[in-house]
């Protein structure tokens, strides 16, 4: 029983990361195409999946900025910096 348990978890986190992934990817393409609005909706639900997760942080952060809106993207570059201060792309959004 125990081992059904621990297979059915690893299970359910494959499928969890599946969909992160894909929309991870899509978040980073709609901000390489400046459409930065649709991809913040996209930063927000990676951020709700996964708050302590960078790439949501810098997604957010990143197209806050671009809206002009750097006073709301400012907790997420902090928070960024504090969960991986040697990524260079938080850097680059403060």
């Amino acid at each position: 029983m125990r081992l059904l348990t621990i297979i059915l978890f690893l299970f359910s986190m494959q499928l969890a990361a599946q969909p992160y992934a894909e929309l991870q990817q899509q978040a980073y393409e709609l901000a390489n195409q400046r459409q930065f609005t649709a991809s913040l909706d996209l930063g927000y639900r990676l951020y709700e999946m996964y708050p302590d997760d960078i790439n949501a942080h810098i997604l957010i952060s990143f197209n806050l900025i671009n809206l002009n809106r750097v006073d709301e993207a400012r907790p997420y570059v902090e928070t960024g910096l504090l969960i991986d201060p040697g990524n260079y792309s938080i850097y680059v959004d403060a």
